[in-house]
């Protein structure tokens, strides 16, 4: 056990990123590309990416492509409403600007603290992470 594990923050960052559906998007180079591009802006944004998760979701009859960015990081004061604006206009400002190309890009973003301080006074939470269980 971390004896400083008392004292992390623990949050999760998550993007749900809208945009017109290409045929580009059902590649594999786009995949790895986006991938590639967006660990480093994480690591940029947060100093490190403890994990870094990337769904992509074509709906070809939509016509939209839809990308889902799952970040947990240690150590970022998301409970603090200033960082928490920057980062999530710096978000939204990434895809946008990657992204444009494809025509409008919407950008949602939700911040949770999972564990650590809260900003509200009450007492400080810890993460545990279990292996999962594999159930047949």
């Amino acid at each position: 056990m971390n004896p400083n594990s008392a004292h992390q923050t623990w949050s999760r960052w998550i993007a749900c990123v809208t945009m017109r559906f290409d045929i580009v998007h059902a590649r594999d180079s786009f995949s790895t590309i986006m991938t590639n591009e967006t660990a480093r802006a994480y690591r940029r944004m947060f100093g490190s990416a403890t994990s870094l998760r990337i769904d992509k979701e074509l709906l070809v009859f939509q016509g939209v492509t839809r990308l889902v960015v799952k970040c947990r990081t240690e150590g970022a004061p998301a409970y603090d409403q200033e960082f928490r604006r920057r980062r999530m206009a710096e978000i939204a400002r990434f895809f946008g600007e990657n992204l444009r190309r494809y025509g409008p890009v919407d950008v949602k973003v939700d911040v949770l603290v999972e564990a650590g301080e809260t900003g509200d006074g009450t007492p400080r939470s810890q993460l545990i992470l279990a292996p999962s269980i594999d159930v047949h």
